[in-house]
């Protein structure tokens, strides 16, 4: 019933705008009360274990919960950068043991998931060598959910991947995976 350790985030960008997943986040100091509420919420389910709570802050008023996840997340690699292993101290915590380090996530820190950055760009496009230069430049001081230098498979495949299918995207002249033309969405 107590939360043990705690990251909040501000999403810099998103994919798709203004609705979809964080692409850049930052970590900013906990807000007691949106903890105090947090805590309370939790209490109130039984929860115990890993959570992420996603809220949206309107201009005026308090924050609205719009998701609950109670699994791994995709910018988990910014709690872990700025100093909180959930993942150790869920993992302690469900066999028993203590955790190593409680407490809250160093603000400041940065997260990006270069794909959906990239994708992002596009969306508010200022050509093509403009928006890879600016991810690439907001990437150099930033945490990926998928690049690390010790494991640098993944991130190289991933490249890989991205590179051959812009490739062949440039090749037919077609619009990339996921886009559609005029107003709609795409899943």
């Amino acid at each position: 019933g107590n939360m043990l350790a705690g990251v909040q985030q501000v999403a810099e960008r998103t994919y798709p705008r203004d609705a979809g997943l964080s692409v850049r986040a930052r970590t900013v100091p906990i807000e007691e009360h949106l903890a105090e509420r947090i805590t309370l919420l939790l209490r109130e389910l039984g929860w115990f274990g890993l959570s992420e709570l996603q809220f949206i802050a309107p201009t005026d008023g308090d924050p609205v919960l719009l998701d609950f996840n109670g699994r791994f997340y995709g910018s988990l690699a910014l709690a872990l950068a700025a100093g909180v292993n959930l993942p150790d101290t869920w993992a302690r915590i469900v066999t028993g043991r203590r955790p190593l380090r409680a407490g809250d996530a160093r603000p400041g820190v940065r997260y990006q998931w270069l794909e959906g950055d990239l994708r992002a760009a596009r969306e508010r496009s200022e050509g093509p060598i403009s928006d890879a230069r600016g991810c690439l430049r907001y990437a150099t001081r930033a945490n990926a959910s998928i690049w690390s230098a010790k494991d640098p498979l993944p991130g190289l495949l991933t490249a890989g991947r991205l590179l051959s299918h812009a490739a062949q995207v440039a090749a037919k002249g077609l619009k990339p995976a996921g886009e559609t033309s005029g107003k709609g969405t795409a899943s």
